[in-house]
C-alpha cells in the first residue's frame, strides 16, 4: 500500500525505487499474463514497475536446463 502512495506521488516513472516484494509480485503477474499486466498499468489501476524493468530483472539470472544444485540445497534447508 505504501509503495502505491509513493509511486502515485512521484512525478516521473524513473524516480520510483520499487520494493523487492513489489518487483516479485509484478514479475509473477507479468510472467503469468503480460497482457493483463499491461492493462493494469496502462489503465492506471495500479502503479507497478514498467515492463522494461521487469524484463531486466527476468533476464538478470542466467538459466540453464537441468537441476540447479544450489537451489535444491536451499529448498532442502528451508
Amino acid at each position: 500500500m505504501e509503495s502505491q502512495i509513493v509511486a502515485s506521488n512521484t512525478k516521473t516513472k524513473n524516480g520510483v525505487r520499487w520494493n523487492k516484494d513489489i518487483i516479485c509480485m509484478s514479475l509473477s503477474l507479468y510472467n503469468r499474463n503480460p497482457a493483463v499486466y499491461r492493462d493494469l498499468t496502462l489503465n492506471k489501476w495500479l502503479h507497478l514497475p514498467s515492463e522494461q524493468l521487469l524484463r531486466v530483472y527476468k533476464h538478470a539470472v542466467q538459466q540453464k536446463p537441468g537441476i540447479v544444485q544450489d537451489m535444491m540445497q536451499w529448498m532442502y534447508n528451508h
